[in-house]
């Protein structure tokens, strides 16, 4: 799939759009290749791009108290940025780094800006995508408040059984914000085949 068609899907998601609306951005698109492990923002430096995953996984995450602290992981079909360095073009607080080789579909901090400018239909759909990461990050803090250990992990292995086989047990234990004991002992649980008769 190429990057217009991969991020016109991403769009049709929010809203209808015209083939013709979608060439509008096509020139300001850019693909970004990252090997696995590469940083694509550091903590401190400014996130200049607007990230979509065409291909492959990266986390977001910081460090506190020397330990590691996993926010979300965006894969095929899902955004990533450090999102409040990309909307203020301030230097970045968190780590965006690459699990596996991948591939981003990436927009310019000025370059969004122009096209908001240009298109207030974009502006539009801009508007749809930030309300749906917001329904989702409250989604996810609801969850960590209401649920329990092992509600929260049997739900995001029931939502999210492909991320159990592709992100580090250390990594998403901390993400769930479960202690990497619990978290190993609920898997076993949970991958255990029934007991025959």
């Amino acid at each position: 799939m190429n990057p217009t068609e991969a991020i016109f899907q991403f769009i049709r998601r929010f809203i209808k759009i015209s083939e013709e609306e979608m060439h509008e951005i096509t020139p300001y698109l850019q693909v970004r290749y990252f090997n696995k492990r590469s940083i694509v923002v550091n903590k401190g430096e400014i996130d200049r791009y607007f990230n979509f995953v065409m291909e492959g996984l990266v986390r977001k995450y910081f460090v506190h108290n020397n330990k590691e602290i996993n926010l979300y992981f965006a894969r095929e079909g899902e955004i990533i940025s450090s999102t409040r360095s990309f909307i203020q073009q301030q230097p970045s607080d968190v780590i965006l780094e690459t699990l596996e080789a991948t591939s981003l579909i990436s927009i310019r901090f000025e370059d969004l800006e122009t096209i908001y400018a240009r298109h207030p239909f974009f502006e539009r759909i801009g508007r749809l995508v930030l309300a749906d990461q917001l329904i989702m990050k409250d989604d996810w803090e609801m969850s960590l408040l209401k649920e329990t250990v092992r509600e929260r992990f049997v739900n995001f292995v029931k939502h999210h059984p492909d991320l159990l086989q592709r992100v580090p047990q250390k990594m998403l234990a901390s993400f769930l914000n479960i202690e990497p004991e619990t978290f190993s002992r609920l898997k076993h649980l949970l991958m255990k085949p029934p007991a025959t008769e």
